[in-house]
């Protein structure tokens, strides 16, 4: 709660208000909770001030409990002791102008005076909230007595003074609490805000004034203000002993606390609470604060040691720098520099101490988490940056100082060295060479590499040192090395000992160069007496000792690998003899030997080599002749062999061509690979006896004995390919012969094989499918194929001829692999050709015949193919065309372009035509397959039906269209617009119209008028109903339309959104016609009211007058008994009379009283009247007592005067004849009570209703969505299963239903159209939601399910009846309850469409949990829609709507005489579809489809009456009249079966445009056509509106309606 707001006043500043009692809030609630506002009586009559009245109702409602504000308020108004009028007006002001909360009701206390009560309800009619005139007893209607103070006649203890002064206490702990929270928003700003310290000094500072802040927030009155608050608490709740105390009502012993008072207790223990928690975070801010400022203090001396620190170092690294290239000239001036340098580091490492302590604070300030540790970690990392930058100076020139130093040391070796190295080499030099030995100058040479590796050594450390040296100098000095003297003298120095090294090494080498040139000569000489020795020695030895060459092939093998191995030795020799001519070359360049001597030396060698050489190759290549000859001698004798052994097989034939010619082809390989060998071996044979004889003349040896052999092994040769070379000329013929024999049986086989191909190929050609159509193609063919079977026969038989003629005068007897003459066989095969052609060719006559009659069938075809592709054009040109129209002029103009279409249409209906006669004629001329051109005939007409089917599709949709739009825009919504451009005007005074008129006439005028502004309503409401159903029709036939999605669901929303429109214009001129009716009926009241007074006070003045003036002229104590009688008989008579004028007068005043509340703008005037009537009837009824009393005087009878004057009072209320008129009243009475009654109930079980489903969504669907991961596994991801739509449900019926219905509270007439205008919600929801409580009830029969929801009904203390079962249950009892009540409501109505729509949606919903249980429905119509498309619609493909079905005892054809089963039927839009039904358990049931369809309502026809049965009617299919196609039903009642019938007939009305050529297409036996002008066909579907079912009473039934609701399967 919140108890002070901007702009809301505290009690102090209005506690003179709060102290005069203006308003109480003693915290009373009403009978529905909301709180109560009390204005006491107030004997003060001085109206109160209305700044008063607003600051007290705007501080009455800020303190009052926030829990009851949203409810609203309930404000008494005491006008008794006094109070009046004046004093209520500006409270009633002040509540409708200012007071910010809903005010449900005023309920004013009926003031004691009369003036004042006719005051406040004339008044009370204009303020904008509900106003109640009641008595003190009353009151409790509206608060219980125990609500309601003492003085309202409650027992509410109510002290106001002890109300304020705890109201005074409150808001003074509340204002102290709210002071010390700005003080701590001060402090934490403060903190918040607080400025970090720049130095050491300010850090001090700073956390001292911390210290300060800490005491000030410890100090805060927390304890002092809670002691407050609990002393406040227990004076609003009461003592503890159960005494009566403060704000407790202890009259009936119980302790009642004023809740408004009682729920600032929350509040102020949350502001006391948030004073804790602030003070908690304030001290942990300051804590926070504290830390942070400790630990500025230490960063501050950190950076303060840290830039001491920096100082020392940047000086003494200028210092280094300065001093850095600083090396000296010479090995002692280097030295001494290196001395001082290491002192200088010695001096710095001593204050690395210092920098070590820094680095250590600083890891310790970061390790502890100073908020500065990334600007210690920088200035960490920069201090140890710059401690490593001076150390790594100082490194480099102690580096650079060691390397000056050694390289001056080296440099002066080597320098002073070098030329005592240069005398010795020049020394050596003059020595002669040519008197050492090998061994000496083999020592010398070593002695001279090691001087020549130490002195290269020396120099290689001085000058590495010195670039090295140079190369740093460069580094550091970068741009100004080359002004550094250092770095000038060390290049000196480098560039003086490379010269020197240069003359140094030159000497060495050349020396080096005669050393070995001297040794190499030695061995030279050494090396070539050894080679000339082996050679006379041992290689000519060894090749004049062996010449021979083998006289066999294993002999000449192994002379051949001897021979190898004496090449292999000798080929170190030549390698030796290669390394002595390089070795000479060298020897000759270097000058240390004769170089004439040495060139006849190396020449002789050469010389001696290359004939060595010569002989050894000689000898290889004759061993290699004598080798290659005995191989191939060898192989060669070995081949004649195998080839005399396989001579014998040339005797045998093959049947296979490829192996002849193998065979074939192996044997030419064979002789020439034989003539080929037989060549080259000879060839090889003289070439080795020619160089047999050219070795004997070289060595001079004698080898005739070899010659000799060789030329035997020639001859052998000879002799055998002479042999074999006579046998080739009839081995070459019978392998021809062969290969022809081989083709001859292979040709005949495979002719034999291609006929018998053929023949199969013609009978497989004549049974295939597309033979009829290829026929045509096929017989060139055909002709072609014989004329080529009879030339290959023809040619396989002259080619056996002439083989049996080779065979004959062949001279051998060929046989084939089995022994048989090649002759037998090749006659046997021409037998089996003969034989296979004489078949193969009958077949082929028949196969000729065949291809004739298909031609002609092709021709039918043909023809059938220009009409279907007519069809298939025309259907693709209608579906371009097939646009949705969105105006009337739209429509009109497709429905002319429709007209033009429908002439194609007859067009192609005449070439159809054309091609039926043409089929009559081929099935009766014969020679065709009957079944083929029937099925030809189904195939066109198959196509004519579906271009019909759309054509009629389309109509029926522009058809529809121009209905619609027409009724739309033309008929409906003009009369809107007139009717709301009429209706909005201004409000009138209609009597005023033909005001020079007397009362009478005025009231017959206002009476007629309320009578035509009736029938508006009557036409206007029929006008909109017939709008919303062409709207419908149209809508069905878009959703029907074969047009892409999206185009039909751009249409669909644009026509529900016009459907909507008309919706939402028709309830406002409802309102606007309301309006006019209740100015009408005003006018007319006023006008009979005016009429009747004049007529009451004519009577007066008249009649009466007239009689009172003749009755006082007479003489009454001068008149006889007998005429005083009479007078008393005459004044009776017109007594009577009086009083019947006398209650014509009262009731005329009664109604007028009832009329003056309405505040209308004829009451002045009507009030005038009335006063004028009442009391010029109150004047005439007086004189008329006096005068009776008078009149009784005379004729001595005692009188009671005021008894005569109050029997013509107008105030008496008691009457002698009050039975007679409230009989009157009654019978008048009973007509409204009879229509008003019903709808009474009707709105309140609508609330009732809604507050159900209400409490369903807020208690069960609400904690079933909160347990989420906790529901029971048995429910959970149930929501939709167990809860359904309810929530649109319950939207629906709070939102739009019951606002409608209210709107009809004084019409209930016309309470129908709220279900016509509603009828597709009402049956889309309630399909839904029964169809799914009906499928899924058994879920929240669970254990699981009772168990968790009855612990939802119990934690919200709801009763038994209000668990979830019985809510679930609402919305079906609900729709089935309407009926009832509309049965009563309409029975005096002529609009019954509401209660066929009742009736029908819980019907629809029957019917389709029915279909529900059809077992596999979906798979089972879509084999259904297959056939459809054979049979029916084509390639419309869906079986329609459902629309009904109903349990039926079917008899199938031809089993009229056997028992009839029970069947379920379902009716669709285009079949009929019988299943049957199977009993799973007591609820469960399903339905299995049966093999009867009768498919396309089309083609079936309905026979109404079956003789026996009144009950039964039958379906035939076809148009013949016979009983094989018929099924017969038997319904549960007549009425059933009527119903069947006319809705069966009703579907095939509607399907009969596009079928009608199914029906007079020509058939075969007929040989008539007919043709049908679609043009002259109408769907009645478009040109009318649906009617309405047959009642049905229960949601169970077995009975179905259609619904607009399609169903694809």
């Amino acid at each position: 709660m919140v108890e002070m707001r901007d702009g809301c006043p505290k009690a102090e500043d209005i506690l003179h208000v709060l102290r005069d009692r203006v308003a109480l809030l003693p915290g009373t609630r009403d009978r529905n909770g909301r709180a109560v506002i009390i204005f006491p009586a107030r004997e003060n009559t001085t109206p109160i001030n209305s700044d008063y009245i607003r600051n007290i109702l705007i501080y009455l409602h800020a303190v009052t409990a926030d829990d009851y504000k949203d409810r609203g308020f309930t404000i008494i108004i005491d006008m008794r002791k006094g109070t009046t009028w004046n004093n209520v007006k500006p409270i009633l002001k002040c509540i409708q102008e200012h007071f910010p909360a809903e005010v449900h009701a005023v309920l004013i206390i009926k003031p004691d005076k009369f003036w004042e009560k006719h005051k406040t309800s004339v008044s009370s009619g204009k303020y904008k909230f509900d106003i109640q005139m009641i008595s003190v007893e009353g009151l409790m209607r509206y608060v219980d007595s125990s609500q309601l103070t003492r003085d309202l006649g409650g027992s509410l203890f109510y002290d106001h003074d002890e109300w304020l002064e705890i109201r005074m206490e409150l808001e003074r702990l509340i204002w102290q609490t709210i002071d010390v929270m700005h003080n701590f928003e001060n402090f934490r700003e403060e903190i918040k805000n607080g400025e970090m310290p720049i130095d050491v000094t300010t850090a001090e500072h700073a956390t001292a004034a911390h210290v300060v802040l800490k005491k000030k927030i410890l100090g805060a009155p927390i304890e002092r203000i809670q002691h407050d608050v609990e002393r406040v608490q227990q004076r609003i709740l009461g003592s503890t002993d159960g005494t009566a105390n403060d704000s407790c009502n202890s009259s009936n012993g119980l302790l009642v606390t004023n809740p408004d008072l009682a729920a600032a207790l929350p509040h102020l223990a949350s502001l006391i609470n948030s004073l804790r928690i602030s003070k908690e975070e304030i001290f942990a801010q300051w804590e926070t604060r504290r830390q942070k400022l400790d630990h500025c203090y230490q960063l501050k001396l950190f950076e303060q040691d840290a830039d001491k620190m920096f100082d020392w170092i940047r000086s003494h690294y200028a210092l280094s720098m300065q001093r850095l290239l600083e090396i000296g000239d010479s090995e002692q001036s280097t030295s001494m520099l290196l001395t001082e340098h290491l002192d200088f580091i010695a001096a710095a490492n001593n204050t690395e101490v210092n920098i070590s302590h820094v680095t250590t604070v600083a890891k310790r300030l970061r390790e502890i988490g100073n908020y500065g540790k990334v600007q210690i970690e920088n200035v960490a990392m920069h201090l140890d940056e710059e401690w490593r930058r001076f150390k790594q100076i100082n490194d480099q020139r102690s580096r650079l100082l060691d390397l000056a130093l050694s390289f001056h040391r080296k440099s002066h070796i080597y320098l002073s060295n070098a030329p005592a190295w240069l005398h010795n080499i020049k020394l050596d030099n003059g020595r002669r060479m040519g008197q050492y030995s090998g061994d000496e100058l083999e020592a010398a040479i070593a002695e001279h590499e090691r001087f020549g590796e130490t002195f290269l050594q020396t120099y290689a450390e001085a000058v590495g040192d010195g670039r090295s040296l140079t190369q740093i100098l460069k580094t550091l000095a970068s741009d100004t090395v080359g002004q550094n003297n250092a770095y000038k003298h060390t290049v000196d120095l480098i560039q003086q000992i490379t010269r020197t090294h240069k003359e140094l090494h030159s000497q060495w080498q050349a020396k080096k160069l005669r050393l070995h040139s001297r040794l190499a000569l030695i061995a030279f000489e050494t090396d070539t007496h050894r080679v000339l020795q082996w050679l006379e020695e041992h290689g000519d030895a060894y090749l004049n000792k062996n010449t021979a060459i083998g006289n066999n092939l294993s002999q000449a093998k192994v002379l051949q690998r001897n021979h190898s191995h004496f090449r292999s030795v000798a080929s170190n020799t030549y390698s030796n003899a290669e390394k002595l001519f390089t070795a000479s070359n060298t020897i000759i360049e270097s000058g240390e030997c004769d170089v004439q001597q040495m060139s006849v030396v190396v020449e002789e060698l050469r010389r001696r080599i290359e004939a060595f050489s010569s002989k050894v190759e000689a000898r290889r290549d004759l061993l290699n002749k004598s080798v290659l000859f005995h191989t191939h001698y060898s192989e060669i004798i070995e081949w004649y062999g195998r080839m005399e052994v396989k001579s014998s097989q040339y005797d045998f034939v093959s049947t296979n061509v490829q192996e002849g010619e193998r065979r074939k082809e192996e044997w030419m390989i064979e002789s020439d690979a034989t003539a080929q060998a037989y060549a080259t071996t000879i060839g090889e044979g003289n070439q080795l006896i020619r160089a047999l004889e050219q070795q004997a003349k070289i060595m001079n040896i004698d080898n005739r004995e070899t010659v000799a052999v060789i030329e035997r092994l020639i001859s052998d040769i000879e002799q055998r390919h002479a042999k074999l070379a006579d046998r080739w000329p009839h081995q070459r013929r019978s392998l021809q012969l062969g290969v022809k024999f081989a083709a001859f049986i292979k040709d005949c086989r495979q002719i034999i094989q291609q006929l018998k191909n053929w023949r199969e190929d013609m009978l497989a050609l004549v049974k295939s499918s597309s033979f009829a159509e290829r026929a045509e193609h096929i017989l060139p063919y055909q002709d072609d194929n014989t004329t080529q079977v009879k030339t290959a026969v023809t040619g396989v038989k002259n080619n056996a001829a002439e083989l049996l003629q080779a065979l004959r005068d062949n001279e051998s007897t060929l046989v084939n692999t089995e022994g048989v003459l090649a002759t037998d066989v090749i006659i046997s095969n021409l037998q089996q050709l003969t034989d296979c052609q004489r078949e193969v060719m009958q077949v082929a006559q028949e196969t000729h015949h065949r291809i004739e009659q298909c031609m002609q069938f092709n021709r039918a075809r043909a023809m059938a193919t220009v009409a279907i592709q007519k069809m298939q054009y025309e259907e693709t040109k209608l579906l371009h065309m097939n646009t949705i129209p969105t105006s009337l002029d739209e429509a009109l103009a497709a429905q002319a372009a429709h007209k033009q279409f429908q002439h194609a249409v007859e067009s192609i209906s005449r070439t159809t035509s054309a091609f039926l006669n043409k089929t009559d004629q081929l099935i009766s001329s014969g020679g065709v397959d009957v079944r083929s051109v029937d099925n030809l005939n189904e195939e066109v007409l198959n196509h004519w039906r579906r271009l019909v089917g759309i054509t009629e599709e389309r109509n029926k949709l522009i058809k529809a269209g121009v209905v619609c739009y027409k009724t739309l825009h033309q008929g409906v919504m003009p009369i809107l617009d007139q009717l709301e451009k009429e209706y909005s005007m201004s409000s009138k005074d209609w009597c005023q119209i033909r005001n020079g008129e007397d009362a009478k006439d005025r009231a017959h005028h206002m009476s007629s008028l309320l009578s035509k502004h009736m029938e508006y309503k009557e036409r206007f409401l029929k006008g909109c109903s017939y709008g919303q159903k062409t709207s419908e029709m149209f809508l069905k036939y878009i959703r029907r339309c074969e047009a892409s999605a999206e185009h039909i669901r751009l249409h669909e929303t644009r026509l529900l959104a016009l459907k909507e429109n008309l919706r939402k214009r028709q309830m406002k001129i409802l309102d606007l016609w309301m309006r006019k009716k209740q100015q009408l009926d005003r006018c007319h009241e006023a006008c009979l009211l005016e009429a009747t007074a004049t007529e009451n006070a004519d009577w007066i003045g008249i009649e009466g007058e007239a009689f009172l003036k003749q009755s006082l002229e007479r003489r009454l104590n001068m008149a006889d008994r007998e005429s005083l009688e009479a007078y008393m008989d005459e004044y009776m008579t017109f007594k009577a009379e009086a009083k019947q004028r006398r209650l014509k007068v009262r009731m005329m005043l009664e109604l007028a009283e009832k009329f003056l509340s309405t505040l209308d703008h004829h009451c002045n005037a009507i009030e005038r009247k009335m006063f004028d009537v009442r009391s010029s009837y109150e004047d005439f009824s007086m004189r008329l007592a006096n005068y009776e009393n008078l009149l009784s005087g005379a004729l001595g009878r005692k009188l009671d005067v005021n008894k005569a004057k109050d029997e013509f009072s107008l105030d008496r209320k008691s009457d002698s004849n009050i039975e007679a008129k409230i009989e009157v009243e009654r019978l008048a009475n009973e007509e409204k009570r009879k229509m008003r009654e019903p709808m009474m109930e009707l709105i309140k079980s609508e609330r009732d209703y809604i507050e159900d489903l209400c409490k369903c969504i807020k208690y069960y669907l609400s904690a079933y969505r909160a347990a989420n991961d906790i529901l029971p596994l048995a429910i959970r991801d149930k929501e939709k299963e167990i809860f359904s739509n309810i929530e649109q449900l319950y939207k629906f019926h709070n939102e739009v239903f019951l606002p409608e219905l209210i709107k009809h509270e004084n019409d209930p007439e016309d309470v129908g159209y709220c279900f016509i205008f509603s009828v597709e919600m009402l049956n889309t929801l309630y399909t839904e939601y029964c169809v799914n409580k009906e499928q899924n009830n058994y879920i929240i029969a669970l254990p699981e399910a009772m168990q968790f929801f009855s612990e939802i009904r119990e934690r919200n203390d709801l009763e038994h009846n209000q668990d979830l079962s019985s809510l679930v249950i609402k919305p079906v009892q609900r729709i089935t309850r309407y009926r009832l009540m509309l049965e009563q409501l309409l029975k005096n109505c002529k609009n019954n469409e509401a209660y066929d729509v009742v009736v029908s949606v819980p019907r629809r919903a029957n019917d389709l949990m029915h279909l529900g249980n059809f077992e596999n429905y979906k798979a089972k119509f879509f084999f259904l829609r297959k056939f459809i498309l054979i049979i029916c619609l084509a390639k419309l493909g869906v079986l329609g709507d459902f629309v009904m079905q109903e349990s039926f005892l079917v008899w199938d054809p031809k089993a009229y005489f056997k028992k009839g089963r029970e069947r379920q039927v379902f009716l669709f839009e285009l079949c009929i579809v019988f299943a049957k039904k199977t009993e799973l358990s007591s609820r469960a049931i399903k339905y299995t489809y049966k093999t009867h369809l009768m498919a396309s309502l089309a083609e079936i026809n309905v026979c109404e009456h079956v003789e026996g049965d009144s009950s039964k009617f039958a379906l035939r299919q076809g148009n013949e009249p016979n009983t094989e196609m018929r099924t017969e039903l038997k319904a549960a009642s007549e009425q059933c079966k009527v119903q069947w019938v006319k809705k069966i007939r009703e579907l095939m009305q509607g399907l009969m445009t596009a079928n009608f050529d199914m029906r007079q297409a020509p058939a075969r036996n007929s040989g008539a056509t007919t043709t049908t002008s679609i043009s002259d066909r109408t769907s009645k579907d478009s040109d009318s509106l649906p009617t309405s079912n047959e009642d049905r009473n229960s949601l169970r039934s077995c009975t179905s309606s259609s619904s607009n609701h399609n169903l694809e399967v």
